[in-house]
């Protein structure tokens, strides 16, 4: 099993104690691809031996990457959080479907159109930023474009390395335990808690006792941080018998 508990990054904010109790903006944004685009993705993973949801996790690095990049080259990362920045692993968060896995009897019966919840979760571990040659630039510096931190080799081969741990992970016989123990973590029923009593104790606005000072990316990578999360990692070969996404 691969598990992963601290590390990670999180995407540039002004982050403290106090936004824990402070209301979120939602920001949504909806992009459709064409349909001849969308099979021609598919058909280049299938092409590949991967599937889309092995791939999307390095594109989404890959775009946090050159967010991370822009922000540095305009001032507005020092040298301090790009020298940790640059050497950061990453990570993803995914969606499993496990209805194929529930009781056969009852999904024959019907149950297969049932309306219920049957997912896992799990999280895959991704390499330092890929950045290339652009790890050299300094503030000031023109932002390359895309294509030119990483290469079409290095992405196959990173896309390779998700799927090999999607392997590893639900080829296990204690798999859904895992999945389960992601979400039932004691340390987060007891964060969740000690926030509820902070903010019942203090109606009025934020408790006084949480600080406003801003945390550096260094200083929340001392938990889990997940940068991008999606759907299943798709159907693959290696699946265990009965499971099929």
């Amino acid at each position: 099993m691969i598990v992963c508990r601290q590390g990670g990054h999180g995407l540039p904010q002004k982050l403290s104690e106090q936004a824990l109790c402070t209301p979120a903006k939602t920001g949504y944004r909806s992009i459709t691809l064409p349909f001849d685009m969308s099979i021609r993705i598919i058909q280049t993973c299938r092409n590949k031996g991967i599937t889309f949801g092995s791939a999307y996790p390095i594109i989404a690095q890959v775009a946090a990457a050159r967010l991370l990049l822009k922000h540095y080259l305009q001032g507005k990362i020092d040298e301090d959080e790009w020298d940790f920045r640059k050497k950061e692993p990453m990570y993803s968060f995914d969606v499993l479907n496990l209805r194929p896995l529930l009781e056969p009897d009852w999904l024959a019966a019907g149950g297969i159109d049932h309306v219920c919840v049957a997912i896992g979760f799990s999280h895959y571990s991704i390499s330092f930023l890929p950045l290339g040659k652009a790890a050299e630039l300094k503030p000031g510096m023109t932002l390359p474009e895309v294509g030119n931190l990483l290469t079409r080799d290095r992405f196959l081969y990173r896309a390779k390395l998700v799927q090999n741990q999607a392997k590893v992970r639900l080829g296990s016989p204690i798999s859904l335990e895992f999945g389960e123990s992601m979400m039932c973590q004691q340390r987060i029923v007891e964060s969740t808690r000690e926030r509820a009593l902070l903010w019942k104790a203090s109606m009025t606005g934020i408790p006084s006792v949480l600080s406003d000072r801003v945390m550096t990316p260094m200083e929340r990578a001392a938990g889990l941080l997940v940068c991008n999360g999606g759907s299943n990692i798709g159907n693959v070969s290696y699946l265990p018998s009965g499971f099929s996404l």
